[in-house]
């Protein structure tokens, strides 16, 4: 394995393993964030492996990974906001997604030749609303002055810092600007940065 794959892996294991750590009682964000780490830990071991043993592309299993990984981040915004206007929205994102992901695979037939693309540049498009509307109004109330012990300020922060500059990158791969290496390169870079602000959610954070 490359150092590249060591990241992803580690990435996921370690956050996984930061959120077990508190013994306070459990959230509803808590569970959400857990099953997120657990979908990718096990979605990059399935995704290395199974190409190697088994005569079988991974296109499919990433495909997957990426619909539920955005349903789970919208989950985790539904519940942090209280606005009926905003659950509204979030609902409208989730039907855009599966329909988006419901095109890109089956009436385009790409499930299990080709990685989606629309249904990950939408789902990114929509964390990123979701992610930038609750840090808006995180910055405009009193919360602000304890941001630091914040889980839900770290976990936003973390899905911003990856959505935002990996939607050139895709794009750019997508159009063949980029190569794989290069790819690989910049995402693994970005997983870091993603995994510390998640690892700091949990251990340098109050319950939220």
């Amino acid at each position: 394995m490359n150092i590249h794959t060591w990241i992803i892996f580690l990435g996921p294991l370690f956050s996984l393993i930061s959120s077990v750590l508190p013994r306070n009682q459990k959230t509803d964000i808590d569970i959400y964030l857990r099953t997120t780490f657990v979908l990718m830990l096990t979605v990059e071991i399935l995704g290395y492996y199974i190409p190697r043993y088994v005569a079988f592309e991974n296109y499919s299993i990433y495909n997957f990974y990426t619909l539920i990984q955005f349903l789970l981040y919208f989950a985790v915004f539904y519940t942090l906001t209280i606005s009926a206007l905003w659950k509204k929205v979030i609902k409208a994102m989730t039907i855009g997604l599966i329909l988006f992901f419901l095109w890109d695979n089956f009436y385009e037939n790409q499930f299990f030749t080709k990685l989606q693309f629309k249904t990950f540049i939408f789902g990114c498009f929509c964390t990123i609303v979701l992610s930038i509307r609750y840090l808006t109004h995180f910055l405009q109330s009193d919360e602000i002055y304890d941001f630091y012990r914040s889980r839900s300020f770290w976990f936003s922060c973390g899905v911003l810092v990856f959505c935002i500059p990996f939607i050139p990158i895709i794009v750019s791969y997508e159009y063949m600007l980029f190569d794989l290496q290069s790819l690989n390169t910049l995402r693994a870079l970005l997983i870091i940065f993603m995994h510390i602000c998640f690892v700091i959610s949990f251990q340098w954070t109050l319950r939220r």
